[in-house]
């Protein structure tokens, strides 16, 4: 099951905010639904090739000075914060081996400078850890974080994307074992109510977010990725299935996630709206 967490941001003045994290399940999506191929690759360094339409992910250039994944877009109504979440909690609670993530969940988050462009100075999302045994980990970002001071608990907003037609990022899997990534929508269908959604658990597991496991990347290398929204699907591990496909009225966020048993490390850039 998928668990609310918090995590507190370190900014010119705190800011605390509910995270809808994931949940565990299949690792991969259906089959008969093949996920494209990369749009291109980046090659070098600085997080490939820039993004175009509505860029809401970028540590250089909407969040120069302090590189922490906070991001406030007040014509939209966006209040972005990335963070990182794993499956210890309920690793500990079953009695199961706990693993390790950086940024470290529930602390500030930071982004770091990209390997492979000392020159750029060019900073990007990354996670990097290990030793997860339910489902795994991963990082991502809400669109709409509780104001500061909400009390402790306090979800985080839903947002209408739905004038968009889907996402496009830049991806680097820095291990061979970091295995595959599935980047996810996390919408208001697919969260329970008691964390801001509208899913019933009374009706099969809730959290199984529309998405698309990213096929095609190669170690050390960018790749970029266009993925239209109707083109992200549910896995299979639960009975409920929304045929409408992804509720982009109603987005909380998205996320990157890994399996378990990987010992991962991966770097996201340029995550935009088109």
């Amino acid at each position: 099951m998928q668990t609310s967490s918090w995590i507190h941001l370190a900014l010119c003045s705190a800011l605390s905010f509910s995270v809808i994290a994931c949940d565990g399940g299949d690792d991969g999506d259906d089959p008969n639904t093949p996920p494209p191929a990369p749009t291109g690759g980046g090659g070098g360094g600085g997080g490939g090739a820039p993004s175009t339409g509505t860029i809401v992910g970028n540590c250089d250039e909407l969040n120069p000075t302090a590189h922490d994944g906070y991001y406030m877009d007040a014509v939209n109504g966006w209040e972005i914060a990335w963070f990182t979440y794993t499956d210890n909690a309920e690793a500990m609670a079953a009695g199961m081996g706990m693993g390790t993530i950086t940024p470290v969940e529930m602390g500030t988050f930071a982004c770091i400078q990209d390997a492979a462009d000392p020159v750029n100075s060019t900073y990007v999302f990354n996670a990097k850890g290990s030793g997860f045994t339910l489902w795994g980990a991963g990082m991502g970002f809400n669109l709409k974080i509780p104001p500061s001071g909400s009390p402790e608990g306090t979800n985080p907003g839903i947002v209408d994307i739905s004038k968009f037609t889907g996402i496009k990022f830049s991806i680097k899997v820095n291990t061979a074992e970091t295995g595959t990534v599935r980047v996810k929508l996390v919408d208001a269908q697919t969260t329970p109510v008691a964390r801001g959604g509208t899913c019933d658990p009374a009706l099969g597991k809730c959290d199984n977010n529309f998405g698309m496991v990213l096929m095609g990347t190669t170690v050390g290398t960018w790749v970029d990725f266009t993925i239209p929204f109707a083109d992200l699907k549910q896995e299979s591990w639960t009975s409920q299935m929304f045929t409408t496909g992804p509720q982009t009225s109603q987005a909380i966020g998205f996320q990157f996630q890994v399996g378990k048993g990987t010992n991962f490390d991966y770097s996201v850039d340029n995550f935009a709206f088109y």
